[in-house]
């Protein structure tokens, strides 16, 4: 298991720093508490099991979707030289 402190957590999650004490008071989110240089210092520790799971999952998601990149392409091609063509109306 990882430990990571309030402030890297929050980063890390994109979250405030009020929101992720909030979860470690409540035990939604695992924590330990350690005596560092006299001061007590609250760890969040994260399980790496459980996050190669929903990374795994949300790769199959992606792989499900309908996607042709050729298709694509040539849609934004088109889409370019229509904004290129009123750049060049709006530059007269």
């Amino acid at each position: 298991m990882e430990k990571l402190s309030l402030k890297a957590y929050a980063v890390k999650n994109k979250m405030s720093l009020f929101s992720v004490v909030k979860l470690v008071k409540s035990g939604k989110v695992k924590s330990s508490t350690e005596e560092v240089d006299g001061k007590d210092v609250t760890y969040v520790l994260l399980e790496d099991e459980v996050n190669n799971s929903s990374v795994k999952s949300d790769t199959k998601e992606v792989e499900n979707l309908p996607f042709d990149i050729e298709k694509e392409l040539k849609k934004l091609m088109i889409e370019v030289a229509s904004l290129k063509e009123e750049i060049e109306k709006l530059k007269k």
